[in-house]
C-alpha cells in the first residue's frame, strides 16, 4: 500500500533569495505594453 508522500519531493526545501549590493550594470529596460494585435489571433472557419 502507498503511503500518501511523494518521494519525489520529500528532498527539496523552500527558501528565498535577497542579493544586496550595487549592480555591475544597468538593468535591461522594461518592456512596454503588447499591442491588441500582437496578443489577440482570431481563427475562423471559412
Amino acid at each position: 500500500m502507498r503511503s500518501g508522500r511523494n518521494p519525489e519531493i520529500e528532498n527539496n526545501v523552500i527558501s528565498f533569495m535577497v542579493v544586496i549590493g550595487k549592480g555591475t550594470q544597468e538593468a535591461w529596460p522594461k518592456p512596454g505594453q503588447l499591442t491588441r494585435d500582437e496578443i489577440v489571433v482570431i481563427d475562423r472557419f471559412s
